[in-house]
C-alpha cells in the first residue's frame, strides 16, 4: 500500500512486490559466468515496468563487460537510477518487507535514499498471516520478526533522524491525510489528495495481487484492530505471552497503548491453551521456514544469518 501510494507521487516510480535483492546480491556477485549473473540480477531486481525489460537487460550485461565491473549492490542503484530517468521520473521506491535488517547498509552506502519503515500491531499481523495462510506457523514468528524490527528501526530513527522514517499502519489508514501530508513534507515532495486513493492491494483473504484494480481504496480502517474477530482468544493470548516472553511490553506500551483487549488479561484455561500453543510454535516455525519459504540453500543460510547477526 505504502508504494503504491509513493508511486503516485509526482515523478516517482514505485515497485510495489517484494524484492529479495538485498538478500542475493552478494551471491548473485559470486555468479562467475556473466550472462548468467545478469540474469540472476534482472530477476532480482523484479522490474514492474515491461516496457524497460528490454533495456534493463541490455544496460546490466553491457555494465558487467565493463573493464571495471560494478557490484551487484552498486549495479542495482546504477540500473534503477536509470530507467526511473528514461521513465521521465526523478526518484523510485522498492518496497522490501525485510530490508530492516539490511537498513543501516543502505543508508551508509547511498546517501540520497530515505527508509521508511511501516510499523503494525503484532496481533493484526499475525491475524492477516493466519487468514492468507493457515496452516503456517504465524504466531511465534510474526512476534519475534516484528520485536526485533521495531528494535531496529527505533535505533535507525535515532541515528538516522533525516532519513529513517517509522510510519504506523494504523495512522495512514485512519488518518491518512495528515499522516501522508507530513510524509510528502519529508520526501519534499508535493500533496495533493489524489494521493488518498489508494486501491485495497494484496489483501489476506485473496491471492497475491498487487494491481488493486476493482478494489476498495486501501486508506480506510476496516484492517484495524481485525484480529479481535480473526483470532481465536488462546491465540491472542499467545501473542500476549510471546511479547512478555521477548521483553516487548514497553514498545506496546509506546506504539498501541490503546487496545481493544489487556494484554495478559485472558483467563487461567486460555493462558494454559497459549502456552501449549507456544510450546510447539519453535519446531512449527522452523518447519514452515525451511518448507515453506521457497529459496536455494544458499539463499537461506544467507537470510538467516543476516537475522541472526541484526
Amino acid at each position: 500500500m505504502l508504494t503504491v501510494l509513493l508511486g503516485r507521487m509526482p515523478g516517482w516510480y514505485g515497485q510495489s512486490d517484494e524484492s529479495t535483492l538485498l538478500e542475493m546480491h552478494g551471491l548473485i556477485d559470486a555468479i562467475s559466468d556473466v550472462e548468467a549473473r545478469s540474469q540472476a540480477l534482472v530477476k532480482a531486481i523484479g522490474l514492474e515496468d515491461a516496457d524497460q525489460t528490454d533495456w534493463l537487460n541490455d544496460f546490466v550485461r553491457r555494465r558487467w563487460r565493463d573493464d571495471n565491473p560494478p557490484s551487484a549492490l552498486t549495479l542495482w542503484h546504477e540500473a534503477m537510477d536509470g530507467l526511473t530517468a528514461r521513465r521521465g521520473d526523478r526518484r523510485w521506491a522498492q518496497k522490501g518487507t525485510s530490508y530492516i535488517f539490511y537498513a543501516s547498509e543502505i543508508l551508509e552506502a547511498w546517501p540520497d535514499v530515505r527508509m521508511i519503515y511501516l510499523l503494525r500491531n503484532p496481533w493484526d499481523l499475525v491475524a492477516s498471516r493466519r487468514k492468507r495462510t493457515p496452516k503456517i506457523e504465524a504466531v511465534l514468528s510474526t512476534v519475534l520478526s516484528w520485536v526485533k524490527g521495531s528494535r531496529l528501526a527505533q535505533d535507525l530513527q535515532r541515528d538516522y533522524s533525516d532519513r529513517f522514517r517509522i510510519v504506523r499502519y494504523e495512522s495512514i489508514t485512519s488518518d491518512g491525510k495528515n499522516t501522508v501530508q507530513a510524509l510528502c513534507e519529508w520526501l519534499k515532495t508535493p500533496y495533493s489528495d489524489d494521493l488518498l486513493n489508494v486501491p485495497h492491494v494484496n489483501p489476506s483473504e485473496n491471492p497475491y495481487v498487487l494491481d488493486g484494480k476493482g478494489r476498495q481504496h486501501g486508506l480506510n480502517t476496516s484492517r484495524i484492530h481485525q484480529y479481535i474477530h480473526r483470532l481465536k482468544p488462546r491465540e491472542i493470548a499467545a501473542v500476549d505471552m510471546a511479547l512478555g516472553v521477548l521483553n516487548a511490553r514497553d514498545l506496546i506500551q509506546q506504539d498501541y497503548p490503546e487496545l481493544p483487549h489487556e494484554p495478559g488479561a485472558a483467563g487461567l484455561g486460555t493462558k494454559l491453551r497459549a502456552a501449549l500453543m507456544l510450546s510447539v510454535s519453535p519446531l512449527r516455525a522452523a518447519w514452515t521456514y525451511l518448507t515453506y519459504m521457497k529459496r536455494s540453500p544458499r539463499h537461506l543460510i544467507a537470510r538467516t544469518w543476516r537475522r541472526l547477526r541484526s
